[in-house]
């Protein structure tokens, strides 16, 4: 990769981590927020149970924590589905949807290079 490509790649999680230096950004992490991203730049949320049930990157169990982590951290914000108040809403957080459009105007930038 060449600098600017490395300088994408880096602008959604400096240093590949999420919260602390102890807790790296996985393959996991990054697909929950990248599904959240794609349903949210829809303009539809996603269910918390599509996200956990349609993951084949672990377990239901192994998905549901990482979800909870992201929630805890506050990368993703979780809400009551107003017409079925059992169901949770998916969204991303302020900071990772500004993490994702900085992102998106850089690849924007290398592309009209």
């Amino acid at each position: 990769m060449n600098g600017s490509t490395d300088s994408v790649a880096n602008v959604l999680f400096d240093s590949n981590t999420v919260g602390s230096p102890n807790d790296p950004l996985d393959v996991v992490l990054r697909a929950i927020l990248q599904e959240i991203a794609k349903a949210n730049a829809s303009g539809y949320p996603i269910r918390e149970k599509d996200i956990v049930r349609n993951f084949d990157l672990g377990s239901h169990l192994a998905v549901q924590k990482r979800l909870e982590m992201l929630v805890g951290l506050n990368l993703v914000a979780k809400k009551r589905n107003p017409a079925d108040r059992r169901e949770r809403l998916l969204y991303l957080s302020p900071l990772v949807q500004e993490k994702f459009d900085r992102f998106a105007q850089e690849v924007r930038q290398l592309k009209e290079e």
